[in-house]
C-alpha cells in the first residue's frame, strides 16, 4: 500500500515495482462525507437492488 501519490510518474513507478493499492491526489481528491455516500455508497445500494 503506498501513499501520498500525486503524480503520474509516482503511480508508474510504483506499479513497476508491483504495489497494486494506493492513495493520495493522483488517485482521488479529497472529498466532503456527504459528497462521497452520493456518489459511491448510493451506486451500490442501487446496484444491489436492480439485482
Amino acid at each position: 500500500m503506498a501513499e501520498a501519490i500525486e503524480d503520474r510518474a509516482t503511480a508508474d513507478f510504483l506499479v513497476s515495482m508491483r504495489c497494486e493499492e494506493g492513495q493520495g491526489y493522483f488517485v482521488g481528491r479529497s472529498m466532503p462525507t456527504e459528497t462521497l455516500e452520493k456518489q459511491f455508497l448510493t451506486a451500490e445500494l442501487e446496484a444491489v437492488s436492480a439485482a
